[in-house]
């Protein structure tokens, strides 16, 4: 599997394939240590980072006055630093 440059072994991929198919007590830690060793998390965070400055400038280039706009822009920063 590759996530732009992120890349899992097949013994990763073949994981992932058992786990989507089985359901271990311990299935949500098994994928996200999997994620983690592909640096996805890194990958989803760079993403997050890409799309929250496009919505930030297209906020700005909407035609209200910028005070306005501060509420939308504080409930950003604060969605966007959620960790879980």
């Amino acid at each position: 599997m590759v996530l732009r440059g992120y890349v899992s072994t097949a013994e990763q991929k073949a994981q992932l394939q058992h786990l989507m198919q089985d359901n271990p007590a311990d299935k949500v830690q098994q994928v996200l240590a999997i994620f983690k060793d592909c640096n996805v998390d890194q990958w989803a965070n760079e993403l997050k980072e890409k799309y929250l400055q496009t919505a930030l400038q297209h906020l700005e280039d909407i035609a209200v006055v910028s005070t306005r706009k501060q509420p939308l822009k504080e409930l950003a920063d604060f969605l966007i630093q959620r960790e879980h």
